[in-house]
């Protein structure tokens, strides 16, 4: 529990400029592999603030966002540990491979707060995750979209389809 809420400060901390990440290493990052597909472009679309006068971020999240809640949602994307263990029932999903293990990948529109039904073991390669899709407005950590009840669907299969992945080309 101790882990979770520092890593919930830290990636309060990330997402609010106070660390920033560089141009150049972002560039470099956009080198990598980076999930796409419906639900990632859906979510692109919610317009994230930070209030200065709350101390806190603010979504607007459009209405084809707001009509996802409440049903089942699939998603490929890359596991962000909350925890330094091998097996998980709680993490975050992003839509960019992470580069850091104490950097957010990508903004607030990239990531998904996710509660498994039971532990999966940590795995750094592309997850194809199906759930319970929720709109959340947690703002202090920055976190708005969660999967519930979730599991991972076909990763047992190391070939994955070019509309789920994009990958720059050398």
């Amino acid at each position: 529990m101790k882990t979770r809420i520092i890593l919930l400060i830290a990636i309060f901390v990330m997402t609010t400029g106070l660390s920033q990440q560089k141009a150049t290493e972002r560039k470099m990052q956009e080198n990598l592999p980076i999930a796409s597909g419906d639900l990632w472009q859906k979510l692109a679309k919610a317009k994230i603030d930070f209030d200065d006068k709350k101390n806190a971020f603010t979504a607007t999240v459009p209405q084809d966002v707001k009509q996802l809640s409440g049903k089942t949602e699939s998603i490929a994307g890359f596991m962000l540990p909350l925890e330094s263990t091998m097996q998980h029932d709680h993490f975050l999903l992003s839509k960019r491979t992470p580069t850091c293990p104490y950097c957010m990948p990508g903004g607030p529109t990239e990531v998904i707060d996710v509660y498994m039904q039971k532990p999966v073991e940590y795995n750094n390669g592309l997850l194809f995750i199906t759930g319970t899709f929720k709109l959340v407005d947690d703002t202090k950590s920055g976190l708005y979209f969660r999967l519930e009840n979730a599991t991972i669907q076909n990763n047992d299969n190391p070939i994955k389809p070019k509309s789920i992945i994009s990958q720059p080309p050398v």
